[in-house]
């Protein structure tokens, strides 16, 4: 992470005292109220750390440049990430590590901050378990090609935002219906289909033509969408999509460029 001079000077002396642990702890960690014996125990644990460990934090482990041994990451990967965390933002995240592991499936926990495995750990435990249970029995990706189709459906479908994000690389372009376009900007993305989600609405995929070359395809889809209006009324669109689809470093297939309207 890249930080100014001032920044690194204020890192440094965060920790010097319960009044700045306190401070830190409630202002710049946390976006939920810990427990007290969590917040007790956060204290306790970041006076107790040698002043060299805390110089060394901000002036030599936050300057190392690690993004050659990410670039190497090939396997399925979870990011998770607090949508209120002050001190990994997402746009850092976006801008730094993401182009990294575009494979990398994003989820957002609502509400909470920095310190995740305390202000959510049920949430925490239960995002890692599901990831480790679709390792296990292979689901974790898609396969091929086609089977993108049938996973964005599933999760469009049953209303799984994160699921749904999960069939995109996190450095996809998608052009929206509406005709706007989300360049390489995965929370862009995100809040697109995030409202489109609200209305409970069912899409259908019937993929039409896969030209594959190596690593990337070409695919042509048909689709079909159902959503009710605000005034009740059951609205239906169809289009014929093409879709760019990769291979990722892990195997999986994920859209990386979406185009639903297609000439259109």
């Amino acid at each position: 992470m890249l930080l100014s001079a001032e920044q690194r000077a204020t890192l440094t002396g965060a920790y010097q005292s319960r009044e700045s642990v306190e401070f830190v702890i409630d202002h710049v960690l946390t976006a939920k109220k810990l427990d007290a014996s969590c917040r007790e125990q956060i204290i306790e644990d970041s006076l107790k750390a040698a002043p060299q460990a805390k110089a060394a934090w901000p002036n030599i482990a936050m300057r190392e440049d690690f993004s050659a041994e990410v670039d190497s990451i090939d396997v399925p990967t979870l990011v998770l990430t607090g949508e209120l965390d002050q001190v990994d933002r997402f746009a850092t995240l976006q801008a730094e590590l993401l182009p990294h592991i575009p494979h990398a499936t994003i989820h957002f926990l609502a509400g909470a901050g920095h310190l995740l495995p305390l202000e959510a750990p049920t949430e925490v435990a239960t995002i890692i378990g599901k990831f480790a249970h679709a390792i296990e029995d292979r689901s974790v990706v898609c396969s091929t090609p086609e089977q993108v189709a049938v996973s964005f459906d599933a999760a469009f479908n049953a209303g799984d935002l994160d699921a749904l994000l999960g069939v995109f690389s996190n450095q996809a372009t998608m052009r929206l219906t509406n005709g706007d376009v989300t360049q390489e900007h995965f929370a862009d993305l995100r809040n697109a289909f995030s409202q489109l989600l609200t209305s409970k609405p069912h899409i259908t995929h019937t993929v039409r033509r896969v030209l594959r070359t190596g690593d990337t395809a070409l695919v042509l889809l048909d689709w079909t969408l159902e959503a009710i209006s605000a005034n009740g009324d059951t609205q239906i669109q169809s289009g014929t999509a093409t879709q760019v689809m990769q291979k990722g470093r892990d195997g999986g297939w994920r859209l990386v460029i979406s185009n639903p309207l297609g000439l259109n």
